[in-house]
């Protein structure tokens, strides 16, 4: 694949998140000479869906699977606030998505409704977001890269190499592995330490709880 429309480059304060228009980038493979990296999701519109690859557990076996889920459309509210953000003006939107509460900026003369992760739909580019244990900001952007599309992360979406299932199947089998691995940290824990408790054995997660619950 080449004349990668946009890349977007995306530093991240607690998890490397980045996004490419229409499908994904992966920044280790486009700028080897930076200390930013990437975990991907695939959009493919021509189906209408959302790939990621996430941990699986199920009978004590724990693999990697790939996930489908429609790509959603979100209830943004916009604001009337405005800074700079990379030379560009960008405004101010919230969104109340799965359990966490965002905040983000987009730019209105960007006009792509994209952004990291699935923080999507707005009339212009998101180039920063937070919530109040997430910050992901843009830190470049670079447009009509003449560059092939790497190998390596074709092979991340390989069909044939993992098993697909619908995202709501997934995220039973994921919240499975985190609870499992909570309980082996517990069980491995010294004598005298103190465990962290967790309200929800998602909350270090970037979806906390679901409307389907």
């Amino acid at each position: 694949m080449r004349n990668l429309p946009i890349i977007l480059l995306f530093s991240t304060e607690k998890l490397p998140l980045g996004t490419r228009i229409g499908h994904f980038a992966d920044l280790k493979g486009i700028l080897k000479n930076q200390k930013i990296t990437a975990s991907p999701l695939k959009f493919d519109y021509t189906q209408g869906f959302t790939f990621q690859k996430k941990y699986f557990s199920e009978k004590n076996k724990i693999s990697l699977v790939l996930s489908h889920e429609e790509i959603l459309s979100h209830n943004w509210v916009i604001q009337e606030e405005f800074k700079e953000i990379l030379g560009f003006k960008v405004q101010k939107a919230s969104l109340q998505f799965r359990g966490r509460s965002w905040e983000v900026w987009f730019a209105p003369d960007l006009p792509f409704s994209e952004g990291p992760w699935k923080l999507k739909g707005l009339p212009g580019l998101v180039l920063e977001a937070r919530d109040k244990n997430f910050h992901i900001k843009a830190v470049g952007i670079h447009l009509n890269l003449e560059e092939e599309f790497p190998e390596n992360l074709a092979q991340v979406f390989d069909e044939e190499k993992y098993t697909v299932m619908p995202f709501r199947e997934v995220i039973v089998g994921e919240t499975r592995f985190l609870e499992n691995s909570y309980s082996a940290a517990l069980a491995n824990m010294p004598e005298g330490g103190v465990p962290i408790p967790k309200e929800n054995i998602r909350e270090d997660q970037l979806e906390v709880e679901f409307e389907w619950e």
